[in-house]
């Protein structure tokens, strides 16, 4: 999950309890977000698309590439 807001973070990870097992990660920015990406090779991702660095949209875009 890429979101500037802390808070968000451990809303959406509440919400998503009922999956029961998978890991979460978190990056407060886009450039940490892409940077995950590319570590992680992740199956979902969420991202606020207004974001400090580089924004949501740059995030996906670089997803897809």
């Amino acid at each position: 999950m890429i979101d500037d807001e802390e808070s968000i973070w451990y809303a959406v990870d509440a919400d998503l309890e009922f999956l029961g097992d998978y890991e979460m990660n978190f990056a407060e920015d886009g450039i940490q977000g892409i940077q995950l990406l590319i570590d992680l090779d992740p199956n979902l991702v969420l991202v606020d698309l207004v974001s400090p660095s580089a924004s949501g949209m740059d995030v996906l875009e670089e997803a897809l590439a």
